[in-house]
C-alpha cells in the first residue's frame, strides 16, 4: 500500500492538514495555493487595537463581504479571524463565492475563540456552487434551528473541507443533513473534521446525493446520534459515484435501536472502504451497510465494528 497522502494506505501517512497541499505561507500559520493573495480579514466584532495597518485596510465584517474581493480563479483566501460569528439564514449565504476561494480560519476548531458560523433558520444555506472552494478550520455550527435541510450544498467541483468542528444537534434542534455532495461535485475531498452531535438527531453528517466521481471522506472524527435505523453518518445514496474512497474514518452512532454508521444504497457505484472504524449502542446494529447489488463495485479492507452491548471490536469486511 502506497504512504502517499492521497492513496488508499493514508492511514499508514501523515495526516492531510493545510500543509501538506501546494501552499504558502500566510503570517497567521495558515497557507494559501501559489498565485493567491489574501483578500481580506474577516471579524464581526471590527477592528481592535493590536491589529496591524494591513488587517485594518482589508477589514470587514462577513465572510461574504470578504468574497467579493477575491478574483475568481485565482486562489485569494478570506482569513476569518479570531472571535468572528455571523449566521446562515438565507438561501445562499456567500452569493460573492467565486472560484477559487479559500475561506480560512486563524484558530483552531474547537476552541471558543475559533471563528463560528451558525445557522438559524430552515431555509439557511450555505451554496458551493463554483468549483475549487476550501473550507479549513471553521466552527460550523447546525443547531440554530431544527430541520434545516443541505445547510452545506456542493455543487462545485474540487471542493476542500478540512479541519473544520461541525454541531450536529444540540437538544432537539439538528439539521436534515450537514454537507451534502451533489450534483457537479466531483473530486471533493472531506478530511480530518469532527463532527459532533451528542443530543438530538440528525439524518446524515456527510450526504453524497449525485453521481460524483473521485470522492476523498478521509480522517474524520463523526458521534451523533441518527434519525432513522437506516441513516448513516457517511452516506451515498442511490447514485453511481465513482472512485470514491472512505478510509480511516471514526463513526459512532448513538441510537439506542437499530443504528447504521456507514451506509451505501443500491446503485452501480465503485470505490474503496477501508480502516474505517464504527461503534453503536443499539442492540441492533449495522458498522457498514451495502447493497449486495452485482452492478456496483465496492471493495471493503479492514474495517473493525464495535457494539456497545458486546464490546467485541470486531474486523467485520462482509457485507452487512
Amino acid at each position: 500500500m502506497s504512504t502517499f497522502p492521497n492513496a488508499f494506505g493514508v492511514a499508514l501517512g501523515p495526516p492531510m492538514a493545510a500543509m501538506n497541499l501546494s501552499a504558502i505561507n500566510l503570517p497567521f500559520g495558515q497557507f494559501i495555493k501559489p498565485g493567491g493573495r489574501v483578500a481580506a480579514y474577516v471579524r464581526s466584532t471590527g477592528a481592535q487595537d493590536l491589529d496591524d495597518l494591513h488587517v485594518r485596510d482589508n477589514l470587514v465584517a462577513s465572510i461574504d463581504e470578504g468574497c467579493k474581493r477575491c478574483r475568481s480563479g485565482a486562489g485569494d483566501a478570506v482569513v476569518v479571524l479570531n472571535n468572528h460569528t455571523e449566521s446562515v439564514a438565507g438561501a445562499d449565504a456567500w452569493p460573492n463565492l467565486v472560484a477559487g476561494t479559500q475561506i480560512l480560519s486563524v484558530g483552531r476548531a474547537g476552541a471558543t475563540n475559533n471563528p463560528r458560523v451558525t445557522w438559524t433558520a430552515t431555509a439557511g444555506q450555505a451554496l458551493v456552487d463554483v468549483a475549487d472552494v476550501s473550507i479549513v478550520g471553521l466552527d460550523l455550527d447546525f443547531t440554530g434551528i431544527t430541520a434545516v435541510a443541505a445547510p452545506v450544498r456542493v455543487t462545485g467541483a474540487g471542493f476542500t473541507l478540512a479541519g473544520c468542528k461541525l454541531t450536529v444537534s444540540a437538544t432537539s434542534l439538528s439539521p436534515l443533513e450537514c454537507v451534502t455532495i451533489s450534483t457537479g461535485a466531483h473530486d471533493a475531498a472531506i478530511v480530518d473534521n469532527m463532527a459532533v452531535g451528542l443530543a438530538g438527531v440528525a439524518t446524515n453528517v456527510f450526504l453524497v446525493d449525485a453521481a460524483v466521481n473521485n470522492l476523498l471522506i478521509a480522517r474524520n472524527h463523526i458521534e451523533f446520534e441518527s434519525l432513522g435505523a437506516t441513516d448513516g453518518a457517511i452516506e451515498i445514496e442511490a447514485v453511481a459515484a465513482l472512485n470514491f474512497r472512505i478510509i480511516n474514518n471514526y463513526v459512532m452512532n448513538r441510537r439506542a435501536t437499530a443504528a447504521v454508521c456507514l451506509r451505501f444504497v443500491d446503485a452501480a457505484m465503485s470505490g474503496v472502504v477501508a480502516n474505517n472504524y464504527t461503534a453503536t449502542r443499539a442492540a441492533v446494529e449495522t458498522g457498514i451497510s451495502r447493497s449486495a447489488d452485482s452492478a456496483n463495485f465496492i471493495r471493503q479492507f479492514e474495517n473493525y465494528h464495535e457494539s456497545l452491548s458486546t464490546q467485541n471490536g470486531i474486523l467485520t469486511p462482509a457485507n452487512a
